[in-house]
């Protein structure tokens, strides 16, 4: 979210950037996560989801997801004007 850039990791396991990998994928069963940046209205954060496939991100599902934090972002904007 700092960065204002999404994030996929579509196979948390071999991944570094996850600190507690083993428990989100032994205790969470997430094997996948993607999170967009989110900004409006004073607002900044980041929309997170996990997937429990491995791989589950494609073309299609993160297009649809950033279309997504794009209409939060937008809604967040409009609704403090």
């Amino acid at each position: 979210a700092r960065e204002r850039r999404y994030l996929v990791i579509n196979n948390i396991s071999e991944s570094d950037s996850i600190p507690q990998r083993e428990l989100a994928v032994s205790e969470y069963g997430m094997h996948a996560l993607m999170a967009m940046p989110i900004e409006g209205g004073g607002f900044r954060g980041a929309l997170s989801v996990s997937a429990r496939e491995t791989g589950y991100f494609d073309a299609e599902v993160m297009a649809l997801l950033l279309e997504v934090a794009d209409d939060i972002s937008f809604a967040l904007q409009k609704l403090y004007e």
